[in-house]
């Protein structure tokens, strides 16, 4: 038993010495006003923070975890998205990568789809989400992910009793589905 963990510690101990871990995420703040629901300002928030491991230069997995929701008459939801990412163009301080990830999300406390009130509504994808990193020092980087080419399926919860599910495929790649985010390189 002794040799068998010993083995583990060395092999652990080898792997962590040539590979680098990194923390990260982003977050949101936003503020409006609407006319419904008798609320007349409501702040939404978003945090997502992430961590991963770089196997190699170009190889590492992570995953990103995510909370959101909003002050006033808004949903809560609660996201996990593993993740591998392949780095396939270095240039200087610029990286260019695509993460192939799977994700899900649950959205609860009255989540609207099409302007329909729901108990609850459940996501699950797999894709591709291309992206760019600008490593401005050894430490720290700046990531953007832009647009989404792969699968999606919603579970709608509906209060009458049903279910709905509704499959979504495709490619998604404009300036309104862009996420930035910022990573500590260890």
């Amino acid at each position: 038993m002794k040799k068998i963990l010993m083995t583990l510690v060395v092999a652990a101990m080898a792997v962590s010495a040539n590979a680098q871990m990194y923390v990260g995420g982003g977050v949101g703040l936003g503020s409006s006003k609407w006319d419904t629901d008798g609320a007349e300002n409501v702040t939404s928030y978003k945090f997502i923070p992430e961590i991963g491991y770089n196997f190699t230069d170009d190889m590492a997995v992570g995953i990103a975890f995510g909370w959101q929701g909003s002050n006033k008459g808004g949903a809560k939801a609660f996201s996990m998205n593993p993740y591998f990412r392949y780095t396939f163009m270095k240039q200087g301080m610029v990286s260019v990568f695509a993460d192939a990830t799977v994700g899900y999300e649950h959205a609860y406390s009255n989540p609207k789809y099409n302007g329909v009130a729901r108990k609850s509504i459940d996501t699950f994808g797999a894709g591709i989400k291309p992206g760019v990193a600008f490593n401005v020092t050894d430490k720290f980087s700046v990531v953007a992910h832009v647009g989404f080419l792969g699968w999606e399926q919603l579970k709608l919860d509906n209060y009458v009793g049903g279910t709905e599910k509704k499959n979504n495929y495709g490619f998604d790649l404009d300036g309104n589905n862009l996420s930035l985010s910022l990573y500590y390189n260890f």
